[in-house]
């Protein structure tokens, strides 16, 4: 286990690295920097029982608050910089406040089946400084004990700074909200999968997609249109339906605009809210995505500024392949390298994800080592399927770095061990044994400690009756 926090916080390092160079500096107003609000969710299967007995609909249980109490003990036990401050949320229901002595701090709070966490907007110049933070002070406390972010529970929302972001332009916003629509993917199995929670505009009925091409077409015939004047358009025509029935409609959509668009913010609180991504697992994955979108939008406006905007795509039905081949232009388009954001992908595009890796980078270690690192998933079936999956690719590797290969056994044991088991099958984890026996036989290494204890816990676990009726 040691081994995969040490490889953790090798490649935040080299991600902090990557982007420290390109990271746009600004004097001490923040108004001209890109601002950064993250939403982190962390649950546990003790939470989610705890929620399924009480129903939907509430948003705390005696066991979240209890894990959220722990955290908070736990990151004040950790961190000597960190002072707390009890506050009263929305619902009436306490939480804490970390800060630190510059005045930043995040917020342990409670919504439905997970202990969320909301920060102070981060400017661009501290984006690395604070998200080293969140990964030793919010992460590395909250996997000791026990809470880890589900792709199916909670959410990864990021809130960028509107006056940053859109620069007061309705063209900015217009290009981005196209540019949202075309890639479609990002909501439909890429970053998220959600179409009850942040639906993209294209998964939703004919007559909201139709809304959204009146509004784009209008504006384009008319430019002169504020930007609560066009997002006003997309809300009342393409924001009026919400498949679970939930409401605000307007706010459960990938794209959240409504700090835009209705009176009583002040310009400090006005964002775009991407809701279509899932938890981020570590915050190496916050830093990288927050970091993709603000790069989209650079990129977005040298298009708009070369005179060519982005035009409207209808194309809708896609792919896994195709999904992925959008995504990676999605990327390159932005000035990014794809192999950074591959880890970041569901299990069903690893395969795509390894062959255009290999493609790119056929001689380069260190891509394939990154790529294979980030194992982890709070999914039990997809940590199971990428820790399998991780075998065949270190079989690939094995020749070039061995000592690497056996090191980072241990770190995949990790991952299906931490697993929650309810939603395993037996018969997987043999599968799993037996191909690790395989492998570790045929490259004449030592098994990781424990390795065949662990895999043959997880077994017996898995034959209660309690998991044979699931």
């Amino acid at each position: 286990m040691n081994n995969f926090k040490n490889y953790t916080l090798l490649v935040l390092s080299l991600i902090v690295v990557a982007c420290s160079s390109s990271v746009e500096r600004s004097p001490a107003n923040f108004d001209d920097e890109y601002t950064y609000g993250a939403e982190l969710t962390f649950t546990h299967p003790q939470i989610l029982e705890a929620q399924r007995s009480q129903g939907s609909g509430t948003v705390n249980s005696e066991m979240s608050e209890r894990y959220q109490r722990i955290l908070i003990d736990k990151i004040l036990e950790n961190c000597a910089d960190c002072s707390l401050q009890t506050k009263i949320d929305k619902y009436g229901l306490e939480y804490g406040r970390i800060s630190y002595p510059d005045g930043w701090y995040f917020n342990v709070t409670l919504d439905p089946a997970v202990v969320e966490v909301t920060a102070k907007p981060i400017p661009d110049s501290k984006l690395i400084e604070y998200t080293k933070r969140l990964e030793l002070d919010l992460y590395a406390n909250a996997r000791e004990i026990g809470l880890r972010p589900s792709r199916n529970t909670g959410g990864g929302h990021i809130h960028f700074g509107a006056e940053a972001f859109f620069e007061g332009n309705s063209k900015y916003f217009r290009d981005f909200m196209v540019d949202m629509y075309n890639h479609a993917e990002i909501g439909s199995g890429i970053l998220a999968d959600d179409h009850y929670n942040s639906p993209p505009i294209k998964a939703q009925p004919k007559a909201q997609r139709d809304a959204f091409i009146d509004a784009i077409n209008k504006f384009d015939q008319n430019s002169d249109e504020s930007i609560i004047g066009l997002g006003l358009n997309i809300r009342d025509g393409a924001y009026n339906y919400q498949k679970a029935n939930w409401g605000p409609t307007e706010k459960y959509q990938a794209i959240n605009i409504e700090r835009m668009v209705v009176e009583g913010f002040d310009t400090s609180e006005e964002t775009v809210e991407i809701r279509c991504i899932r938890p981020q697992q570590s915050a190496e994955q916050f830093l990288l995505i927050a970091t993709l979108f603000k790069k989209r939008m650079q990129y977005l406006k040298r298009m708009r500024a070369a005179g060519t905007p982005v035009k409207l795509n209808h194309d809708l039905g896609m792919s896994v392949e195709q999904k992925f081949q959008s995504f990676i232009r999605f990327i390159t388009e932005a000035g990014e390298d794809p192999a950074d954001y591959f880890r970041i992908l569901p299990v069903e595009y690893m395969d795509l994800a390894w062959a255009k890796l290999e493609s790119l980078y056929p001689g380069d270690l260190e891509k394939k080592m990154k790529f294979i690192l980030d194992t982890s998933n709070e999914s039990p079936f997809d940590a199971t399927v990428k820790a399998r999956k991780s075998y065949d690719f270190l079989v690939r590797l094995r020749d070039a770095n061995p000592q690497f290969v056996q090191d980072r056994m241990e770190a995949v044991v990790a991952v299906v061990k931490n697993s929650d088991e309810r939603f395993h099958k037996p018969e997987k984890a043999q599968e799993l044994l037996a191909q690790v026996d395989q492998f570790m036989n045929a490259s004449a290494m030592p098994k990781p400690s424990g390795f065949r204890a662990t895999c043959e816990q997880i077994i017996q676990s898995l034959s209660l009756p309690i998991f044979k009726a699931l």
